[in-house]
Parts: structure tokens; sequence; C-alpha cells
């Protein structure tokens, strides 16, 4: 039996499963960012530029934050394509936070995007402290083969602009996943080009990327991806009508979908 949800298993795409499928309702991921208190933002919803976020990294900032491994070479030429597109809007001095990703893949990605741009590699430091250093960046980018997961849900919990790419497979579709179900369908784009543009008008107009912090404050108390009471009732009541469908129907091979609350 496999966890899921719509997106990323579609229905289309259920046939391919060797597994039965417990769809749930909204996200397959469960987090716990009910016990983590989250960054204390200005009115305009706005911290990047600040004299702490400086001394963390490079400001302005995007974000590629994720485990080592996921920096692949597509992910770090969408990284580029935005840079070079966000110059272009006035963005000069644009440089880039990245994870821990090792010494070789942090050389390898400063020297495709050149001397020009300022990699700051973000080091491991206590929750409370991430989440905060989190919401300095003022665009994260996802990793297009291998989304984010903790670190997705991390980024929305500090309430920093997370732009995803819907792929084939599920785990390029974890991103679209978190962002449908914290209310931003509109931040999964549909490929490289879609994504590049969504980032451009973005970086271009800051007032765009104030408005989509607001909506994340906004939508986090009620939002279900950070629902953890929500998600194990939907859970438990995906376990019962597994057992139920088992017991009543042994040989057959149904998938069980939870319908909405």
């Amino acid at each position: 039996m496999l966890a899921t949800d719509r997106i990323v298993s579609p229905p289309e795409l259920e046939s391919q499963y060797t597994e039965k499928l417990l769809m749930l309702p909204f996200s397959f991921f469960l987090t716990d960012h009910a016990d983590t208190q989250q960054p204390s933002l200005g009115v305009e919803g706005a911290v990047s530029g600040g004299e702490e976020c400086k001394g963390w990294g490079c400001q302005p900032a995007l974000g590629s934050l994720s485990a080592a491994g996921k920096l692949t070479p597509k992910a770090v030429a969408l990284l580029k394509a935005v840079l070079e597109a966000a110059k272009e809007t006035g963005a000069e001095n644009m440089g880039i936070w990245v994870g821990q990703h090792g010494t070789n893949a942090v050389r390898q990605l400063e020297k495709i995007l050149g001397p020009q741009t300022n990699v700051s590699v973000l080091r491991r430091v206590d929750r409370g402290t991430h989440i905060k250093r989190l919401s300095c960046v003022d665009l994260a980018i996802d990793t297009p083969t291998l989304n984010h997961i903790a670190t997705a849900a991390d980024i929305l919990w500090a309430s920093t602009p997370f732009l995803t790419l819907s792929g084939r497979n599920f785990a390029s579709r974890v991103g679209a996943s978190l962002v449908t179900a914290v209310g931003l369908p509109s931040m999964v784009s549909r490929n490289g080009v879609d994504l590049v543009s969504i980032a451009t008008q973005l970086l271009a107009r800051r007032t765009q990327l104030n408005t989509f912090r607001l909506k994340l404050i906004k939508n986090k108390a009620s939002a279900p991806l950070f629902n953890s009471a929500e998600w194990m009732r939907q859970w438990e009541r995906g376990l019962r009508l597994l057992v139920s469908s088992q017991h009543n129907f042994p040989d057959q091979r149904w998938h069980t979908v939870i319908a909405d609350a």
C-alpha cells in the first residue's frame, strides 16, 4: 500500500502502480510544523534585506535549499536561466543560497554560474534558526528531477515564495502537492520555460513576492499541509476503508480514495 494524493499520483497513472493506493484528500506529506515558531514578519510580509539576513548570506537571493544529490545539471541550468533573466529586470546583484550539497557540487555550481554570481552555502543550524533563515530568501526554486520535500514544507512555513516544476514521476511532483495544499497552485510551473517566466515576473515585481508571502501567512492557519491532526484523521479513515475492502472483497485490487472532508 502506498499513501499518496491526486497530484503526485494522478488518476490516469494508477494502473502503473503495483501497490494499492491510499489516495489522501490533500497532500500525502505529513508535517510537524505546529510546534515550530514562525518567523516574525513585517507588515508587508518581506524579511529579505535585513541586517540579520545579510549575516547569513548574499542579498537579494534565490534559494535552492534541498539535500545533496538534488542539484542536478538540469537544476543548475534552471537556476542559471532564472539568474540571467533576473539581471534583465534590474536584479543585477541577485545571488543564490544553496544547501549543503558537498564541496564538489558547490564548486561545480560556481563554475557553471560564473565568478560574477555570489553563492552562499548554508550550514546546519537549529530548527528555529533554520526557519528564520529561510524567510530571508526572496524566492526559492525547486529542484526538478527530485523535488524538495521536507525542506519545501520548511520554506512554506517560513512564508517564503516557493516555485516548483511538475514533472513526470512521483518524486518530481512532490513540490506541486505541497504548494497546492497550502493554497498556492499558481506556483506550479508546467516546464522549464514557464518556471523561468514566472520567476522573472515575480522578481521584477517585488510587490507580487510580498503578496505571496502574505498569502502564505494567511493560509498557514487553515492550510491542510500544516494540519497534522486532520492528516491523521484522514489516514486512520483510510486504513479502516482498506481493511474493510480487503475483508469484503479479498480478490479485488482496488485503490482507496478518501473524498475531501
